[in-house]
């Protein structure tokens, strides 16, 4: 795998998914005005950037000081993305609507969307699977992984303020339908994570 920003770029925002992050946005503050959603997706970005730099910094050092390894982050990632996003698939929408009134208006982002949806379990593992490829932790490549996540969750934070101008004028059933291909396919990549670690997995048990 290539080490570029391009390449973690992409496989992030395809893990992340801007589209259904802005959607899950919609569901969590139905009255949110652009001005609440332009603070709501700075503190997003600002926020998610601010961790993921910090996982950067510190690389697999942290792995080793907590006793865990990137299996373990990537089986424990997939799980959750895979564990979510099907529980979001099977909600009913009565239960949304219901928990969206229910919701205080001026409610933080930093949970869930800080953590654990943009910076969790599947997104982590990710990150470290491509920092334990790199041989040292220069500044050059700091600077190439910290612009990367920046710019993912850059345009992640941009979709909050683009739900709220945008999302609310298309009609509810083609946004549930782009909603219902969209979770099949982060579904997907969930179920893929945890396909991908199982000949590791294999692998560690016939030692």
């Amino acid at each position: 795998m290539e080490l570029t920003n391009t390449s973690l770029i992409v496989a992030l925002l395809t893990l992340l998914n801007p589209f259904i992050i802005g959607l899950i946005y919609l569901n969590f503050k139905p009255k949110a005005t652009l001005s609440e959603s332009v603070r709501d997706g700075v503190t997003v970005c600002v926020g998610s950037t601010l961790i993921m730099l910090i996982l950067i910094g510190t690389g697999t050092k942290l792995l080793d000081f907590l006793g865990v390894d990137l299996l373990s982050i990537q089986v424990a990632g997939g799980i959750i993305l895979t564990l979510s996003v099907h529980k979001m698939m099977n909600a009913p929408s009565s239960d949304n609507e219901q928990q969206a009134e229910d919701v205080p208006s001026g409610r933080s982002v930093v949970s869930p969307f800080v953590t654990p949806i943009c910076v969790g379990g599947a997104s982590i593992s990710l990150l470290f699977s491509y920092i334990s490829q790199i041989p040292a932790l220069t500044l050059s490549v700091f600077i190439n992984l910290g612009s990367s996540v920046f710019i993912v969750f850059l345009i992640v934070g941009l979709f909050l303020p683009l739900s709220v101008l945008f999302f609310k004028r298309i009609n509810e059933g083609i946004l549930a339908a782009v909603k219902s291909v969209s979770l099949f396919i982060v579904f997907s990549i969930g179920i893929g994570i945890l396909l991908s670690a199982l000949p590791k997995i294999v692998a560690q048990q016939a030692q």
